[in-house]
């Protein structure tokens, strides 16, 4: 703990996990497999309670009228597929098959690719894009959006805190569109 206040003194409770038990606490697993010291679980401070947010149908439906043309289909993406912004602002043609409704994410958070299937929704709003080499979102001005260093959004931010405005819908950014996709998810299969 003390070191922890040393390390991150104004770090966030995850961050501070992340930088500084966890690796402590793996350092003492491994030195007890080696029979270098008795195992001690270390005791960590509670992570604050998350933020859930989710938009109903009805809603949904406002904030994708309220997109701006080159915006519309990430959002419908994000809505119906749950993939991370990251993951749907990078992901290339040759990781879609139309045909088949699918998508493979390669590129995730936690390294595994992943493939998910495409609601038919998406698959019509796909196939109605001009192109088909290349990311599959573009910016405004047909480009790819910027390098994958900005992962946290900022290319769409402005974009989407408009369409957001003019929906009427407050405090919604793209990562809950991926919470709306897993409340709807279990509320239509409850798994």
């Amino acid at each position: 703990d003390k070191a922890a206040k040393i390390l991150c003194p104004s770090a966030a409770p995850a961050t501070v996990n992340r930088q500084v038990y966890t690796p402590v606490s793996a350092v003492l697993k491994h030195a007890a497999k080696r029979g270098l010291c008795e195992y001690r679980q270390i005791q960590r401070p509670a992570p604050p309670k998350g933020r859930v947010r989710w938009i109903a149908p009805a809603e949904a439906e406002r904030l994708i009228a309220a997109c701006s043309k080159h915006l519309r289909p990430l959002v419908i993406f994000l809505l119906y597929t749950g993939a991370r912004l990251s993951e749907a602002l990078y992901i290339d043609w040759q990781q879609i098959d139309l045909d088949r409704g699918q998508a493979q994410f390669l590129a995730t958070k936690n390294g595994d690719a992943r493939g998910v299937p495409l609601h038919p929704r998406v698959v019509a709003t796909l196939a109605k894009l001009p192109h088909r080499k290349g990311e599959v979102f573009r910016r405004p001005d047909g480009e790819a959006y910027a390098e994958k260093a900005d992962r946290s959004g900022g290319q769409i931010k402005t974009a989407f805190k408009g369409a957001c405005r003019r929906a009427g819908i407050v405090n919604f950014t793209p990562h809950d569109c991926r919470h709306t996709w897993a409340t709807w998810h279990y509320a239509a299969n409850r798994d």
